[in-house]
């Protein structure tokens, strides 16, 4: 109570300067986590400037004082730039980041906000935290995102990226931090999941080729493919924790997706150039599939 005491005039002070035109006030949009957390919380700002004409900065400190997953354990860089270097991006400097903050945070959820509608947020005001968003948000998804692999990937990689043949699907498995329950994410899926997942396609075409993609490949090598009944023409893919932008490229040119609770493989199913003839499973049970939707796309659910 004291600290919001001793800030308040200086809270006024800076919307009077706004006010009479001395400084220009923007929403700080808060950038962490792994790569689709980064475009999804760049997708936010987009939306604030491309809709309601708002001025939008970056704050990406997190990278510099954090970097990890929400068990500690897993490696988180800012590589947004790295895919997509010529996204309209301006970063917010380290004492404007510390101020806003102090004086303008916006949490969603919170004692202080009791929605969520964060594009209604008008500057000064920073962005902090996860949000839910309207469908829109994702309708200029591979418009904005747009890439040339032989920028982005490596020699083994880009190898990779160009023999993935047109009967190709994608399994990504997310473990880390959702190799158990999470409140915000449910359960992680099974075995028995992906097994129904790959049989899909498999008995389609015995042929379709199956890449592999995950943080936990002890996991994908020891457990996932020796509990499939049949078997099957795979790829496991290892770049690790710090090329996860890596996997996201070569998701993307696979022909469908079989995703995970997490975001990873619906992001490279949205970043894939065409979406025509796509299908995407996703579990039964995951709530994030509205940004599938958005485009146009209808995910198989399992």
């Amino acid at each position: 109570m004291i600290k919001k005491i001793l800030l308040f005039p200086i809270k006024v002070a800076y919307r009077l300067l706004a006010a009479l035109h001395f400084v220009n006030p923007t929403v700080i949009v808060l950038i962490d986590g792994g790569i689709c957390s980064q475009m999804y919380q760049y997708l936010m700002g987009y939306y604030l400037k491309a809709k309601y004409g708002q001025s939008v900065e970056y704050n990406t400190v997190w990278y510099d004082v954090d970097g990890r997953d929400a068990n500690g354990s897993g490696v988180r860089n800012f590589d947004l730039l790295k895919i997509f270097p010529h996204l309209d991006f301006t970063q917010a400097g380290m004492e404007k980041c510390k101020w806003y903050n102090r004086l303008f945070p916006y949490y969603g959820y919170s004692k202080e906000h009791f929605h969520d509608e964060w594009w209604r947020v008008t500057p000064p005001m920073t962005l902090l935290g996860y949000f839910d968003s309207p469908n829109d948000v994702y309708a200029p998804f591979n418009q904005v995102f747009v890439f040339k692999p032989e920028d982005v990937l490596d020699e083994r990689n880009l190898e990779i990226y160009n023999n993935i043949p047109e009967n190709s699907v994608a399994v990504h498995v997310r473990r880390g931090d959702l190799s158990e329950y999470r409140r915000d994410y449910g359960y992680p899926v099974t075995e028995q999941y992906y097994t129904n997942a790959i049989k899909h396609f498999y008995d389609i075409d015995p042929a379709t080729q199956f890449y592999f993609f995950s943080d936990g490949m002890d996991y994908v090598r020891n457990t996932l493919l020796p509990s499939l009944p049949f078997a099957i023409n795979s790829v496991v893919v290892e770049n690790g924790d710090a090329k996860g932008y890596y996997d996201l490229v070569l998701i993307s040119r696979c022909r469908h997706q079989i995703t995970s609770k997490g975001s990873l493989g619906k992001y490279g199913a949205l970043l894939s150039s065409s979406y025509e003839g796509k299908t995407v499973i996703v579990s039964s049970d995951d709530s994030r599939i509205s940004m599938l939707t958005a485009v146009g796309l209808k995910p198989l659910s399992m």
